[in-house]
C-alpha cells in the first residue's frame, strides 16, 4: 500500500489571521441576510488574533486586502506571505451595508495555538485525522451501536463515508485513518487490527505476528498510521508499550512507551504525540521527533482524552468538542 502524500507543512514563520472565511454565495447571501454577492463571509474570530484587535467581527464580508480583491479563502494568507512581519495591511470590509476599513498586523502564527472549537458528535471514544477529514470513534448518530464517525473539518471537503456501525460495538476500539482506509485496533487473545476502505467499502483484518506476547494482557489506548507502518499503544501491567505493524507484512515488534504514557498516539509527519504527564486533572502532550529522538512535552488548558495530529493541526478531543491547535514545534 502506498504511503499518504504528505501535506504543506506549517512553518513557524506563517502568517495568520484567525478569520475563518467563506466566498459569499447567492445562498448564503440569503441565509445570513447579506445584500451583496462578493467577497468573504467571517465565520468566526479567534481570541486575542490579529483580526480580533483590528476590529473585525463575526458577520462583517472582508473586500480588499492591500489593495487586493478577496475572492477566495486562500487569497488573504497570500497577501499576509506577501507582508512583512511587524507590518500593517489594510483591510475594506462592508459591516451590515456599511463600507469600513481597518489595519491588520502582519504576524507569525504562535505555535500550538487554538484555531477553533469543533462540535462532535456525543459519545466519541478516539479520534484520528487523514489531514482532510477527522474521523471519530463512538457511538453513531442516531444509534446505540458504536462504529466509525467521519466529521468535516471547518472549510474542508464533505466526508467521503457517512457513518457506519461496526461488529461486537461493545468491543473498546482505537482509530487511525490515511486517505484510503480507516483502521480500527483492538486487543484480546490476540491484537487485531480492522480496515475499512474508504473507497470501495471493502472491509478486512490485518494479519499480525510478532505481538502474541501481549495477548490478554493489553488495553488499546491509541493508534497511529506512521509511513509504512501502524503503531497501537497498550497499557498493560509492566508498563506501556507500542505495537509496530508492518503494513505490507503484517510483522510485529513490540517496544516499551515512557513511563509518563498516559492515552493516545498521533503522527504529524515528522513526530509521534500521546497524552501524558497528568496534572491537577489534565494531561499535557508530548511530541518525540522521529527522525532527532527529542521529546518535548507541552502543557495543555483542556482535559483532553485523545488526540490526532497532520501535519497542519493537532485536535484534541476533549468532551464533546475537538479542539483544533496549530502545531506544537
Amino acid at each position: 500500500m502506498a504511503s499518504p502524500a504528505p501535506l504543506p507543512r506549517a512553518t513557524d514563520a506563517e502568517r495568520w489571521s484567525g478569520v475563518t472565511v467563506e466566498p459569499v454565495t447567492e445562498a448564503l447571501a440569503r441565509s445570513v441576510n447579506v445584500s451583496r454577492v462578493e467577497g468573504l463571509y467571517v465565520r468566526g474570530v479567534e481570541p486575542a488574533s490579529p483580526a480580533e484587535r483590528a476590529g473585525i467581527r463575526r458577520g462583517d464580508v472582508l473586500l480588499l486586502a492591500g489593495g487586493t480583491y478577496l475572492a477566495t479563502p486562500d487569497t488573504l494568507p497570500r497577501v499576509l506571505a506577501e507582508a512583512p512581519l511587524g507590518a500593517t495591511i489594510e483591510v475594506a470590509l462592508r459591516r451590515v451595508g456599511e463600507l469600513l476599513t481597518v489595519r491588520l498586523p502582519v504576524e507569525a502564527s504562535p505555535a500550538g495555538r487554538l484555531m477553533t472549537v469543533i462540535a462532535a458528535p456525543r459519545g466519541l471514544i478516539q479520534i484520528a485525522a487523514d489531514g482532510a477529514v477527522l474521523y471519530g470513534f463512538g457511538a453513531v448518530p442516531g444509534g446505540e451501536d458504536r462504529g466509525i464517525v467521519p466529521l468535516q473539518l471547518p472549510g474542508g471537503p464533505v466526508p467521503p463515508i457517512p457513518p457506519r456501525a461496526v461488529a461486537s460495538p461493545g468491543v473498546e476500539r482505537v482509530i487511525a485513518a490515511d486517505a484510503e482506509r480507516v483502521y480500527l485496533g483492538w486487543a484480546g487473545s490476540e491484537i487485531y487490527v480492522d480496515y475499512y476502505e474508504i473507497r470501495s467499502g471493502r472491509v478486512g483484518r490485518l494479519p499480525i505476528r510478532g505481538a502474541e506476547s501481549l495477548a490478554n494482557r493489553c488495553r488499546a489506548q491509541g493508534l497511529a498510521r506512521v509511513s509504512g507502518e501502524l503503531w497501537m499503544a497498550c497499557q498493560r501491567p509492566d508498563g506501556a508499550a507500542v505495537v509496530r505493524i508492518d503494513l505490507g507484512s503484517g510483522q510485529a515488534r513490540v517496544e516499551p512507551l515512557p513511563g509518563t504514557y498516559r492515552s493516545g498516539l498521533a503522527y504529524d509527519g515528522e513526530a509521534i504525540l500521546w497524552l501524558c504527564c497528568t496534572s491537577g486533572g489534565r494531561a499535557s502532550l508530548a511530541r518525540t521527533d522521529l527522525a532527532s529522538g527529542t521529546t518535548r512535552v507541552f502543557p495543555l488548558t483542556e482535559a483532553a482524552v485523545s488526540v490526532a495530529a497532520d501535519p497542519a493541526a493537532v485536535y484534541l478531543l476533549v468532551g464533546t468538542d475537538i479542539f483544533q491547535h496549530k502545531p506544537w514545534r
